[in-house]
């Protein structure tokens, strides 16, 4: 069963990745054409859960943090650059890399993933973790937003 899972992902992600490459060379071309900003929002949001919904926390943890910063975008906090695609675009080949690893190997470059994510996180508005009930939560601009993370059961599908 989860093979099938992995194999539905892996489908998915591969049209997606196609989609997010897409929407990325338009915006190169127009960095204010909104529907190219949704579609690579939505693919990297799709991405994300997808990945945690099969059980593929790195990729789901990973895209987020891009994720977030085209939520950025979205809202109009933050610019389209040639180095946000170019940082997007190699995240995009990390992404496939890590979605057809075979089960239980190891991702791609630590170093690799881990400059890509400090990237993306260095765009970010400062943020300060705080504790609320043993709940993860983070206080940006005087707002708080919790992340929740749910983990079905492998033989919930």
């Amino acid at each position: 069963m989860i093979d099938k899972i992995l194999e539905t992902f892996r489908e998915e992600v591969d049209e997606l990745l196609v989609e997010l490459e897409n929407s990325l060379l338009e915006l190169e071309e127009n960095p204010a054409d909104a529907e190219a900003v949704d579609s690579v929002f939505r693919a990297l949001h799709t991405i994300k859960g997808s990945g945690a919904m099969a059980g593929l926390d790195q990729i789901s943890n990973f895209v987020h943090e891009i994720e977030t910063a085209f939520e950025l975008v979205r809202d109009g906090e933050l610019q389209v650059t040639r180095d946000l695609i170019n940082q997007t675009l190699a995240a995009k080949d990390v992404i496939k890399t890590l979605a057809h690893l075979p089960e239980g190997a190891s991702g791609a470059e630590p170093e690799e993933v881990a400059e890509i994510v400090q990237w993306f996180k260095a765009l970010l508005p400062e943020a300060e973790e705080t504790e609320d009930a043993g709940e993860e939560a983070l206080v940006v601009s005087g707002a708080t937003t919790f992340r929740i993370r749910f983990r079905p059961a492998p033989d919930m599908f």
